[in-house]
Order: structure tokens, then C-alpha cells, then sequence
């Protein structure tokens, strides 16, 4: 693969660049303005300059490939990861264009840092440092008094990557930190490998390779999770919508925001999945419900629709002027409707208008729950407002599925329906104990001791 074709191949997320307005269209190679692929920027004649120039960006476009078309979302999510890094080592390096051989192991504990917001040393004596770069050579590093990333502001500084908004202005979760080094690992024992028998391997040196042990281990159970009560203040809050609404627009709002909940809840669908699917992806077989979802990895499954579910959409359809049920032919009617529809001509939601409208449904839940129960000494109540403030779609999926593998739905079944592979994966992130049974298990246990 030539160096201009490498670079090519990775195109960043169009929301780690600048405003839309703020980018540039790629131009000829012989423009004298600057080159951008999607969201990295070259500079201007890089078609003829060495090709060391895009070191960096055909060491992460080779690794970043597979992922394309096997899974977008993982595709996404590392392309993300590599542009903050990448980020983190021009602010530190300044501009190179083989700024990963550059990184070494300092550099690899300071952007965990940045990730945690953890504390640096307090020694103010401590001016100078020894730095390991990747090649293994030393080098006299003097140590500023704040680095950048302890800068909390929204805007990310100038930079070659694309990136608008600062990755370090809020602190990462274990959980969201744990993926990040080990995706930018990946990154390194990739390009660590011959690809073919006459390149050579582009990085030799893994600054990543020791950072797991200080990482803080956490349990894989998600905390990312809302109790049935919750589901039901919030659909309380959609029909309060409904009866408020006072032009069509709002109504349809309402309407549509109820049917969001309940997909999300009860179908256990990822917000990209909800966004993609189709009225005709919805079908009945054998006298029971299906929808068709394109999962993670391109993955096609069919998640069963109970009546009740069922009932739900066809009034979200009749509101549309659609027939009740779901048709075959109905291939451009996405199974959420965006309000901007006109005519015939049916626009889908997008995973970001999705995210919104459950962010509103939270805070809107929360704010009429403590309306009608106006008492800041219950403590509970307290909570399950924050909570609702809390949530975004992500939450239903973990809600809706972990409530049913806790009422002794068949883990295989619920693996085949989340679409996980290894049933122990559901397992791990799901199945949370009843501490009550097991308490009164054990005291049973001891009453029994004490008759012995």
C-alpha cells in the first residue's frame, strides 16, 4: 500500500473535527492549502514530500482497516481513541509526523493521567526528568509546572488531528480508560508485525505494554443501570407530555418519545440499532413478533416483541397515518421517524437525536417526579431523580436486560438476544445477586446450626 493511499483509508469521526463550517474539502495535492483526510490534517504538497510524513497516519489507518466493514462502532471508537492520543503527543512533542515512535513509557502514564484527572507529584523541587523514548535512548525532559491536559476547558488546543473538544476536560471511567489503553496497545502490537515479507514492521516498541498493572481493576457488572420503577416514571412523563402538548409537532413528540422508551427497555437494542432499523425489518413469523437487527460486527439477530410492545408501535404508526402493523415493503421507513418528515418521505432519527430526546425524557421525569412529591428529606426519592437525570440510552439495554436475567430469563437466551457471543459475558455484566435471598439463605443456615 503507497503512503497517500494508507492515509486515505482512515477517515475519523466527523465529531472529532471542528465545526462544520471550519472544514476544508480535500484538495488537489498540488494545492497550496492544507490537505484533509477526513479529520486528520496534512499539510499542504504532502504528495510530495518524503513519505515519512504519513507515518503515522498508515500506521493507523493498517490497523484501523479490519474494523471498517466487520464493525463501524468498534471502527468509530478506535479512531476516536487514536486521534486523542495522537493529540496528546503533539501538545506534548509538538508536530512530528512519526509522533508514535516518539511516545515511550512516560508519555504512556501521563495521558492515563490525563484520562483519570489523577493528581501529579507535589515537588516543587522536581524540575527535570528522565524520559524513555520508543527507540530506547534517553533524553533530558524538563518538566512544565502544569502540563496541558490539566486544562479542564471545553475547546481543544490547535492541533493536526481534527480534534475540537478537549478529551481531557472531564475524567474517564475505569471502564472507558481500561478500553482506551487497551485499544492503543492493539495499535501498537499491530504495526508490530510484518504485514508482508518485504516491509518491515512500522513500530517496534509498545509504550502500553506495562500500563495494565496500574489500572484499577474494576468488577465487569455494569452500574449503568435503573430500576423498573424508573422506566415507569418515565413513561408517566411521556404521557404527561402528550396531555401538555399543544400543537401537533409536540404531540407527536410525545408519542414517538413513549415508543423510544419502550424499544430501548424492553427490545434491549443499542441506540445505533434502534436508529438503523426499519419498519420492514419488523415481521411476523409463526405467530410471533420479530425485529431484524444489525448488531455489532454486522451481525444480523432476531429479537422477539412480545403483544405488548407490539401494541405500543402500532399506536406510534397510527400516529404516523401509517397501517398498524409493519409491511414488507416498507424498506424506507425507519422504525423512528424524525420529526422533520414531509410527504411521503420518512427521515430517521440519528443516534445523536436519540441520545437528546432520552436526555430531555430524564431530566423532564425528574423534575415532575419531585414536583408532585415536593419532600427533600426523602432520601429516596432523591436518588431515583438523579438517577433519572442520569440516564441516557445505553442504560435501557443494561435496565431492560438485567432485570429479566435477574427474574431467571434463560442466560443463553438472553446472550442470543443481546447479541453476545459467550453467554459468560452476559453473565459477568448483568446477573447481579439478590443480597436479601442470600442474607435470609445464610440465616437460615445458622438457625439451622443453632438447633443442631
Amino acid at each position: 500500500m503507497d503512503w497517500i493511499n494508507a492515509a486515505q483509508s482512515i477517515p475519523l469521526d466527523p465529531s472529532l473535527a471542528g465545526p462544520k463550517k471550519n472544514r476544508r474539502t480535500m484538495p488537489d495535492h498540488n494545492s497550496t492549502q492544507d490537505l484533509v483526510l477526513d479529520g486528520f490534517v496534512i499539510p499542504a504538497g504532502a504528495g510530495e514530500q518524503s513519505p515519512g510524513l504519513l507515518f503515522d497516519l498508515t500506521a493507523v489507518g493498517n490497523w484501523l482497516e479490519p474494523f471498517r466493514r466487520k464493525s463501524p462502532h468498534t471502527h468509530r471508537a478506535y479512531q476516536r481513541i487514536a486521534a486523542y492520543w495522537l493529540y496528546f503527543l503533539e501538545q506534548t512533542h509538538g508536530y512530528h509526523p512519526d509522533l508514535l515512535l516518539r511516545a515511550g513509557p512516560i508519555d504512556a502514564h501521563d495521558f492515563l493521567r490525563a484520562l483519570t484527572h489523577e493528581a501529579l507529584d507535589a515537588e516543587p523541587a522536581r524540575q527535570s526528568a528522565t524520559r524513555a523514548s520508543g527507540s530506547g535512548q534517553f533524553e533530558l525532559a524538563r518538566l512544565a509546572p502544569a502540563p496541558f491536559w490539566q486544562d479542564r476547558s471545553p475547546r481543544a488546543l490547535p492541533n493536526h488531528f481534527g480534534v475540537a473538544s478537549n478529551p481531557f476536560a472531564r475524567a474517564k471511567s475505569p471502564r472507558s480508560v481500561a478500553q482506551a489503553i487497551a485499544s492503543l496497545s492493539s495499535l501498537y502490537k499491530f504495526n508490530n508485525t510484518k504485514r508482508s515479507a518485504r516491509d518491515q514492521a512500522l513500530l517496534d516498541f509498545n509504550p502500553f505494554s506495562d500500563l495494565g498493572r496500574f489500572i484499577v481493576k474494576q468488577d465487569a457488572k455494569t452500574d449503568r443501570v435503573f430500576e423498573p420503577k424508573a422506566y415507569l416514571h418515565m413513561l408517566s412523563a411521556t404521557d404527561r407530555m402528550l396531555a401538555q402538548a399543544e400543537t401537533q409537532a409536540q404531540q407527536h413528540r410525545a408519542i414517538r418519545l413513549r415508543w423510544i422508551t419502550v424499544a430501548l427497555f424492553n427490545l434491549w437494542m443499542r441506540i445505533s440499532e434502534l436508529s438503523g432499523l426499519r419498519m420492514s425489518d419488523i415481521r411476523q413469523r409463526g405467530g410471533i413478533w420479530f425485529a431484524s437487527v444489525h448488531g455489532k460486527g454486522r451481525k444480523v439477530r432476531a429479537i422477539e416483541i412480545t403483544p405488548a410492545v407490539m401494541k405500543e408501535l402500532m399506536a406510534y404508526r397510527e400516529s404516523l397515518g401509517l397501517p398498524a402493523l409493519p409491511q414488507r415493503q416498507e424498506t424506507d421507513v425507519p422504525a423512528v421517524v424524525s420529526l422533520r418528515r414531509s410527504g411521503s418521505h420518512y427521515p430517521a432519527m440519528t443516534p445523536r437525536a436519540l441520545f437528546g430526546e432520552i436526555k430531555d425524557l430524564g431530566q423532564a421525569a425528574a423534575d415532575w417526579l419531585l414536583e408532585s412529591n415536593p419532600n427533600p428529606a426523602d432520601l429516596e426519592l432523591q436518588s431515583l431523580a438523579e438517577r433519572l437525570r442520569q440516564v441516557s440510552p445505553h442504560w435501557f439495554r443494561h435496565s431492560g436486560a438485567s432485570e429479566a436475567i435477574n427474574g431467571h430469563f434463560p442466560i443463553a437466551d438472553a446472550a442470543e438476544r443481546l447479541g453476545h457471543k459467550d453467554p459468560a459475558i452476559t453473565v459477568r455484566m448483568y446477573y447481579h445477586g439478590d443480597a436479601k435471598r442470600r442474607v435470609g439463605a445464610l440465616q437460615a443456615l445458622e438457625q439451622a446450626r443453632g438447633e443442631d
